[in-house]
């Protein structure tokens, strides 16, 4: 080259890295494989076998025969089974507890029936309520002691 000649010089942009290269190829030759007809299907099975094996691992002596309806259909509305089976119990044994407790609380009221030997028979003040004026003066003594159990 003489010094008087200019020299043009062409930026180009950046060649690829042979791992993009290898990648671009990749990309335009492998197509993928389509998914099966029942592909959602087979996924849904998949996922009611895994659900239904955690179910009876928590809960080994329910059957899904047993489940009631609300478990049922949450299940339908798209709630794991586990979860609605947990839920469902959770709130049994909730249920059982405040029935336990309500029971509890109303046995220490409940003294209708108390007896303190053969003659001795409290009143409740329902039942006061509902004797004749009859009743209540043949009552009347036991009526008053049945008014000391009272609140």
């Amino acid at each position: 080259m003489n010094e008087n000649e200019n020299v043009e010089v062409v930026e180009t942009e950046p060649t690829e890295t042979p791992e993009e290269s290898v990648e671009l190829a990749v990309e335009q030759t492998v197509e993928p494989l389509p998914l099966p007809d029942n592909y959602e299907l087979l996924c849904a099975r998949e996922r009611a076998d895994r659900e239904y094996d955690e179910f009876r691992s928590l809960f080994p002596k329910m059957t899904l025969s047993e489940l009631p309806d609300s478990v049922r259909d949450s299940v339908r509305e798209g709630v794991p089974l586990l979860a609605a089976a947990a839920l469902y119990e959770l709130r049994r044994i909730r249920a059982d507890e405040a029935a336990a407790a309500a029971n509890a609380a109303n046995s220490e009221l409940s003294f209708a029936l108390e007896k303190r030997g053969d003659d001795d028979v409290f009143f409740s003040p329902e039942e006061v309520r509902e004797m004749s004026a009859s009743e209540v003066r043949s009552n009347y003594k036991k009526i008053i002691e049945s008014m000391n159990h009272w609140n």
